[in-house]
């Protein structure tokens, strides 16, 4: 069920009209948000369409950093797991946006990391992150077992 589901959701992103989307609007809010998030921490940034713009650096929000694919994971493990139905929904959509919540940490510290220590930025953005961010995608949906467990217990 896992490996369909995520199939499923790997051929509907690759649409035009969806990856176009993702793209357009969605790089653009990541670009939005991670800028807010880093002026909070005090750094001088701001977004240009899906540009993070500093004075020293910028990057730029591709389809990939807008962290879909790791939402396609857990959704998909999500799916897959046997629990009622109330219980995926609200997995998946809480997952969902705590995932887009932690990518826009990711790609603030990347950020950081290409101001602070430019030479360090590639291994961190291709290695570090990437597996740290997986990593933590495993721990949500152990998370989400355990509370789905606890609850259909209880019922």
């Amino acid at each position: 069920m896992f490996f369909l589901t995520f199939m499923l959701f790997a051929f509907i992103l690759h649409q035009n009209f969806v990856s176009n989307f993702l793209n357009g609007f969605v790089s653009n809010c990541t670009a939005l948000h991670v800028a807010f998030l880093l002026k909070i921490f005090g750094i001088n940034a701001y977004s240009q369409g899906v540009i993070v713009c500093g004075e020293t650096f910028s990057l730029t929000i591709v389809k990939e950093c807008t962290s879909y694919y790791k939402m396609m994971l857990l959704v998909s493990a999500i799916i897959a797991y046997p629990s009622p139905v109330k219980h995926k929904i609200t997995g998946c959509i809480a997952g969902t946006v705590i995932i887009y919540l932690l990518n826009l940490f990711r790609v603030a510290s990347l950020f950081i990391t290409g101001v602070y220590f430019r030479n360090s930025f590639d291994m961190a953005h291709e290695h570090v992150t990437q597996t740290i961010f997986t990593f933590l995608v495993a721990v949500l949906w152990l998370l989400w077992i355990s509370r789905a467990n606890k609850t259909a217990s209880k019922q």
